[in-house]
């Protein structure tokens, strides 16, 4: 196994700096709007189903675009 160069340790930073920032996004969203989702999205991760969390703000977007209000069933835009 070979040290990754230091391009690859960037890229890889740089990857890791989108996904943060995406999970903030995630995180910050209205918590009674998206709590279904949420909730969802949290056992997913725990039970290992799979990484539910999209990789960019935009992949951030497009999952809350078009969900229903939890709390009225109305479908929900977000505002950027």
């Amino acid at each position: 196994m070979t040290s990754p160069t230091q391009g690859q340790l960037r890229k890889a930073l740089s990857n890791i700096e989108k996904e943060h920032h995406t999970i903030i996004v995630i995180y910050k969203v209205d918590k009674q709007k998206y709590r279904k989702l949420m909730e969802q999205m949290e056992n997913n991760m725990q039970e290992k189903k799979q990484d539910p969390f999209p990789k960019t703000i935009a992949g951030a977007f497009s999952v809350l675009a078009g969900r229903k209000n939890d709390m009225t069933g109305e479908i929900i835009m977000p505002m950027m």
